[in-house]
């Protein structure tokens, strides 16, 4: 069974306030930062991958989406609920240059605030 963090659901409705929209490319993911295996075998997801927010794509796939991801990324900023976040940013690149076990830089992490 997979489930998402407490702090992950206040996340995701603090950022789909209307009138933002958002597509997930990964939310349950494990053997990363984006979740853990629990001692009873559940699954706790803690971490969203955005890959287009607010009508901007949140990628650096194309050099021309420069623009776009770095309007994505600042709504994402601007409309986050209070707490404490590990925000990675896009990378240039993607495909093979993608590298999710080393480098860790495309999700953004919720942790409690307490």
């Amino acid at each position: 069974m997979l489930r998402a963090a407490p702090e992950l659901i206040d996340l995701l409705a603090g950022l789909l306030e209307p009138p933002n929209r958002m597509t997930i490319m990964s939310l349950f993911r494990f053997k990363s930062p984006h979740g853990k295996v629990q001692p009873d075998g559940t699954g706790l997801g803690r971490c969203v991958d955005i890959m287009n927010y607010s009508g901007f794509p949140i990628h650096l796939k194309l050099p021309s989406n420069v623009q776009n991801a770095i309007a994505g990324v600042t709504a994402v900023l601007r409309n986050l609920p209070a707490g404490k976040y590990t925000l990675g940013l896009p990378r240039p690149g993607g495909g093979p240059l993608i590298d999710p076990e080393h480098d860790g830089v495309d999700h953004l992490h919720v942790e409690a605030l307490a």
